[in-house]
């Protein structure tokens, strides 16, 4: 009996041991100048969602100058967004997150390949992959998954051959 009421009286006091997020007031102030645009709501904002922003603010401070810049870049990216594409992509992040730990990686390393090719390559595959049917897309998919890696590079190089910028 005791180890079920121990259990209970662990879960009915659990919310009460998330650490609680400064209010605005306690934050540096060097933090609230970083964190200004949203002085009149901070208070009003979950522990959780506070706590994450100052998670934030610190991987951006410990950033060099050209990490900061692009981590701007990106956000501002994101801000312009609509919210149905900002939702589609959280969704897309969590079926990414949800794959077993090899596709995580054959992703990652394809991401890097497109990555390193030269803009005018990136762009000319992505038109290239947006001039298809879905049909076709799947077709190649299907091509991808069934070669070997060595006929994948040939695969990709021949793409690149024919779709010359």
């Amino acid at each position: 009996m005791k180890p079920l009421l121990l259990l209970i009286l662990v879960f009915l006091l659990s919310p009460l041991f998330v650490q609680a997020a400064p209010i605005w007031s306690e934050l540096p102030a060097s933090s609230q100048q970083a964190l200004s645009h949203l002085s009149g709501q901070w208070d009003q904002l979950p522990d959780e969602q506070r706590n994450k922003i100052l998670q934030g603010l610190a991987r951006y401070q410990g950033m060099t100058p050209a990490q900061q810049a692009d981590a701007q870049k990106r956000f501002y990216i994101w801000q312009s967004l609509p919210e149905d594409k900002r939702q589609e992509l959280r969704q897309r992040y969590q079926h990414f997150l949800s794959l077993p730990p090899q596709a995580q990686e054959r992703i990652r390393q394809r991401w890097r390949w497109f990555k390193s090719l030269p803009p005018e390559q990136q762009q000319s595959l992505r038109n290239y992959w947006h001039s298809m049917t879905p049909q076709q897309r799947e077709q190649m998919r299907q091509q991808f998954r069934q070669a070997t890696p060595e006929e994948r590079i040939r695969m990709r190089n021949a793409i690149l051959q024919g779709i010359k910028p």
